[in-house]
C-alpha cells in the first residue's frame, strides 16, 4: 500500500489523539510517523512493504493531520518510526532507515518489555539519557572523563554541548572521543568547536554518530525558578550515564554567569552533564558541586543559548515551539537553510513543521558559512561570517539546498531497497585508570 493511502486510511479513521489500537496489543506494532509532502517518507515506502511481506505490522500516523499525537509523543520529525507493545514505547529510529535498522527495531519489541519501560521510567529520561555521551579528553598528563549531550544531529555528525573546563589542561588541543549508549556501546571521535570557561560551556562535533534523538534545548523565554523539579544525566567517575531526580535550589546563587543550583552534589565524572526539566528541556550544564550544602552548580540555559550564537548556531533553540517546546528536526549548520513547502527535508530527516519559510528577496541576510573537508573530517572547519547579504543570493542558496535535498532523497531511496545490514563494532573498554579532573573545588 503506497503512502497516500496509508495516510487516507488513518485519515478516514478520524482525527482522535490516540494511537492506532495495535500499540496497545501483545504484540508488536511499528508506527511510522509520516508527511505527504515529505520525500524522504516516500522514499521510504519500498522498505515498508518489504516489511509487510515478512509479517511486520506497520501502521501510519500523519503528523499534519494528527498534530497533537506528534507533539504527545515528542515527533520532531518526520519519518520517524516507532516501535510499540501494550501501550509503551520500545525504541525509535529517526529519518531514513534500511529495512534491516526497522526489523531490528520491531524484533527487539517483540522480545520482552525493557526493565526500563517496565519500570515505568519517564519517556522524557529515557530520551536524554540515550542523547548523553561520556567524553574523554587527553592532556598532557593523561586525560580526564566528562559528560556530554547531544543536543543536534544530522546524517552520521552530532553537536554536543558539555562545559568548557574539560579542557582547561589540554587548552583545547587534546584527542577527544565519546561514547554512545543507544544499540551497543560505540566510540567516535569528536572535535572541539568552542569553549569559555568563564561561562564553562563548550560545544563539540562528533562524527560517525548512530542515529541518536537530540535533545532538545528549551526555547527562548524559558522560566527556571526554586523548586522546579529536574534531573540531571551524568557518568560518575566514568561509568555509563545515570539518571539523579532533583529540584532547583536557587537560581543566579553564584556571581558572576547565570548559574542555577539543584539538590544533591554531583559526583567526579558528571562534568558536563545535561541539567533538564521534568518533560525532558535541557537548560543548563553541570559545572561544579558544593559539598557544604549538598548542591550541583550548573551552567544556566543563558550561558547554553549564549555559546550557541556564537559559533552561528541560534537555531538550535529558536526554532518554531511547538507546545511542550518541541523542536524541529536536527540539521548541521551548513544545510540551515529553509526549504518550501514542496520540499521539506535535506538529508534524510524533515522538521515536522506546517509553516516552511524561503527567504525573501527583499530581507537583509547576515550568512554564516561553514567549510569543511568530507575527505579528512579531523581538519578544522573554517568559519565565515558575510553581512548584508542578498535575498537574490539567499534565494539561490535555497534553490541549491532543495536540489541537493531532491539528489539526497533518490540516493536514499535507492539505498533503502537495497538490504543490507552491518553489525556494530563494539567498542573497547577503557583499560587505564582514569586521571579524573571533576567538580571539586581543586580544579586546574
Amino acid at each position: 500500500m503506497q503512502l497516500i493511502a496509508l495516510i487516507a486510511a488513518w485519515a478516514l479513521a478520524g482525527t482522535s489523539s490516540d494511537l492506532p489500537a495495535a500499540a496497545t496489543e501483545e504484540g508488536a506494532v511499528l508506527i511510522q510517523f509520516v508527511s505527504a509532502r515529505c520525500p524522504h517518507c516516500r522514499a521510504m515506502q519500498p522498505v515498508i512493504q518489504q516489511l509487510v511481506q515478512q509479517g511486520v505490522r506497520v501502521e501510519a500516523v500523519d503528523v499534519d493531520r494528527q498534530s497533537e499525537l506528534a507533539v504527545q509523543h515528542r515527533i520532531t520529525a518526520v519519518p520517524t518510526f516507532v516501535a510499540w507493545r501494550q501501550g509503551r514505547e520500545v525504541g525509535r529510529q529517526v529519518g531514513v532507515a534500511t529495512a534491516s535498522q526497522l526489523l531490528g527495531l520491531w524484533r527487539a519489541a517483540e522480545g520482552p518489555v525493557p526493565v526500563e519501560a517496565a519500570s515505568g521510567q519517564p519517556a522524557a529520561t529515557r530520551r536524554a539519557q540515550a542523547a548523553s555521551v561520556r567524553l574523554r579528553v587527553e592532556d598532557a598528563s593523561g586525560y580526564s572523563f566528562g559528560t556530554g549531550t547531544i543536543i543536534d544531529r544530522h546524517e552520521q555528525e552530532a553537536l554536543v554541548i558539555t562545559c568548557g573546563h574539560l579542557f582547561r589542561s589540554s587548552g583545547g588541543q587534546g584527542k577527544i572521543t565519546a561514547d554512545l549508549f543507544v544499540g551497543p556501546t560505540r566510540t567516535v571521535e569528536g572535535q572541539l568547536l568552542a569553549y569559555d570557561l568563564e561561562r564553562d560551556v563548550a560545544l563539540l562535533s562528533l562524527h560517525g554518530c548512530p542515529p541518536v534523538e537530540p535533545a532538545v534545548v528549551a526555547p527562548p523565554g524559558h522560566v527556571v525558578r526554586p523548586g522546579d523539579a529536574v534531573f540531571s544525566i551524568g557518568c560518575d567517575r566514568g561509568a555509563e550515564p545515570t539518571v539523579r531526580p532533583s529540584r532547583i535550589t536557587a537560581v543566579n546563587k553564584y556571581r558572576g554567569k547565570p548559574n542555577y543550583t539543584a539538590a544533591g552534589q554531583p559526583v567526579d565524572g558528571r562534568s558536563g552533564g545535561g541539567l533538564f526539566t521534568a518533560d525532558g528541556l535541557l537548560i543548563g550544564v553541570c559545572n561544579a558541586a558544593d559539598p557544604a550544602d549538598d548542591e550541583g552548580l550548573y551552567a544556566a540555559l543563558p550561558s547554553i543559548q549564549w555559546q550557541l550564537d556564537q559559533v552561528g548556531l541560534a537555531e538550535v533553540y529558536q526554532r518554531p515551539s511547538r507546545p511542550s517546546a518541541v523542536a524541529a528536526a536536527a540539521s548541521l549548520p551548513e544545510q540551515r537553510v529553509a526549504a518550501s513547502e514542496s520540499q521539506v527535508s535535506i538529508g534524510g530527516v524533515a522538521p515536522v513543521s506546517n509553516t516552511p519559510q524561503t527567504p525573501g528577496l527583499d530581507d537583509e541576510w547576515e550568512l554564516v558559512v561553514i567549510v569543511r573537508s568530507r575527505r579528512d573530517p579531523s581538519r578544522q572547519s573554517e568559519v565565515y561570517v558575510v553581512d548584508a547579504v542578498s535575498g537574490d543570493l539567499m534565494h539561490r542558496i535555497t534553490l541549491a539546498a532543495q536540489e541537493t535535498g531532491q539528489r539526497r532523497a533518490a540516493q536514499a531511496a535507492r539505498a533503502a531497497t537495497a538490504v543490507a545490514s552491518a553489525s556494530d563494532r563494539e567498542a573497547a573498554r577503557l583499560r587505564d585508570v582514569p586521571v579524573v579532573r571533576g567538580q571539586s573545588s581543586e580544579q586546574r
